[in-house]
């Protein structure tokens, strides 16, 4: 850091100007703080709100596949034992009539096997 030149240093210094713009400086660096600070809570607690929304889905998705029946379950592909491993990846749903559908990213056996060919 270059020293200032004789001619800009004043003969008395104003302390009370300094420490009013040392505050002002430190408010602004503690909103600057506070503001980042609020936006990571925000954004921890919608991930974490999403989070527990996809939980209550696969829990739903459980319950709804375990109310089946063994015949019902053959029928979509997966056994009682696989329910809940296969609840992580899909999610049931209900249309406006009530029947059960299920949504989801891995097609099940009957939808894998109608792509492939095969009868079902």
């Amino acid at each position: 850091m270059t020293p200032l030149p004789e001619d800009r240093i004043p003969e008395r210094i104003n302390y009370y100007a300094i420490e009013q713009m040392a505050r002002l400086h430190r408010s602004a660096a503690m909103a600057e703080i506070l503001v980042a600070l609020f936006v990571g809570a925000e954004r921890g607690a919608r991930r974490l709100a999403a989070a527990f929304r996809r939980w209550m889905e696969i829990q739903d998705t459980i319950a709804d596949l375990e109310r089946l029946d063994d015949r019902c379950l053959a029928d979509i592909g997966i056994e009682r034992e696989g329910i809940a491993a296969f609840a992580t990846g899909h999610q049931a749903r209900h249309d406006a009539e009530g029947h059960l559908y299920v949504v989801g990213s891995a097609p099940i056996a009957a939808n894998a096997q109608r792509a492939a060919g095969v009868a079902a």
